[in-house]
């Protein structure tokens, strides 16, 4: 199956970013052993670094994940520079919708979120998973992704764009 990625409008961009981060935020307070309030905190911290100016943030992108079959949004993407890596892009989030999961969407979408980044310039692609999600895991190292840091309950994972095909 083929997906397109189609920009989201800023009220869009919004909404899905509100979402993102209550669910981010437990899922670390589960993989951290934090309260949620804490987990809460540190999540706001990093998106007020990562997003300085709130969903517009310059090279930030917000897309739906769209199956060219069936109009329908599938699941949606962030992406933008990798923070503090100058010249990389970073997944920041990636979520297909869990009826579709299973079917080559997700694969689908990550191979056009590589090509939009390299023609960008990306010379790598970065992500990171919660050590729970197994079924992601599998699914990036497919891609190509390799493990390049774990902590516990983390792993951050990379795939060279420029050594790659």
């Amino acid at each position: 199956m083929v997906v397109t990625l189609v920009p989201m409008t800023s009220e869009e961009k919004r909404g899905q970013l509100e979402r993102s981060r209550e669910q981010y935020t437990l899922e670390m307070a589960g993989a951290d052993g934090l309260e949620v309030a804490e987990a809460a905190r540190r999540v706001q911290d990093q998106l007020e670094q990562l997003l300085p100016e709130g969903v517009e943030t310059a090279e930030h992108l917000f897309m739906w994940i769209v199956a060219n079959d069936d109009p329908g949004r599938v699941g949606w993407t962030w992406v933008g520079p990798a923070l503090g890596v100058s010249g990389d892009s970073y997944i920041y989030e990636i979520e297909v919708d869990a009826g579709f999961r299973g079917s080559g969407l997700g694969g689908s979408a990550l191979d056009q979120i590589e090509i939009l980044v390299r023609e960008a310039g990306a010379g790598r692609l970065g992500l990171h998973i919660f050590e729970a999600n197994a079924a992601a895991r599998h699914l990036y190292e497919g891609k190509g992704f390799v493990v390049t840091r774990r902590e516990p309950g983390h792993i951050e994972m990379w795939k060279d764009l420029v050594n790659s095909s």
